[in-house]
């Protein structure tokens, strides 16, 4: 047997009346709100902390809810005599669309916010320098006036 036989045999064998390429989809879609659920920990300001922690929580009882359905699917208790087992086939997949919109509508808005982040550490900066050039100037000022008082204690040689 070469490869190409191996590979057609894995995509060809049946799980429980299912593809084993469909079951590697399905894998690859539940895993994609775990991710964006694991993302939520990754250490960045608070704002996008918090941000991140909205989007989290749906992930993650999306990534369960899909998890729930694939038990149900391998021990067999959703079989196409189901009722609902159209909507229970889809639902990885439409999980997969909502999580994915949402993942992309927060990355605008974390991208919103780490402009607006920067912006004000930049102006935080920005305050810092001047304050620290104001208490220059009063120490300058300070030197200049101790010298003009050193030459007028000064005698003139003429």
């Amino acid at each position: 047997m070469d490869i190409i036989d191996i590979i057609c045999d894995i995509f060809l064998f049946e799980f429980n009346g299912k593809p084993v390429w469909m079951l590697i989809i399905y894998v690859l879609v539940m895993l994609f709100p775990l991710v964006i659920f694991l993302r939520k920990f990754k250490t960045v300001s608070k704002r996008i902390t918090k941000l991140r922690t909205i989007i989290a929580i749906p992930s993650l009882l999306f990534f369960l809810c899909n998890c729930a359905i694939a038990v149900l699917f391998c021990i067999g208790e959703l079989d196409p005599s189901f009722e609902w087992y159209s909507i229970c086939e889809a639902a990885p997949f439409v999980f997969f669309a909502i999580t994915f919109l949402m993942y992309r509508i927060s990355l605008v808005r974390e991208h919103a916010m780490e402009m607006d982040i920067i912006s004000e550490n930049s102006f935080d900066l920005m305050d810092t320098r001047a304050r620290n050039a104001e208490k220059m100037g009063k120490l300058l000022d300070l030197s200049k006036e101790e010298e003009k008082e050193e030459k007028k204690d000064e005698p003139e040689l003429l």
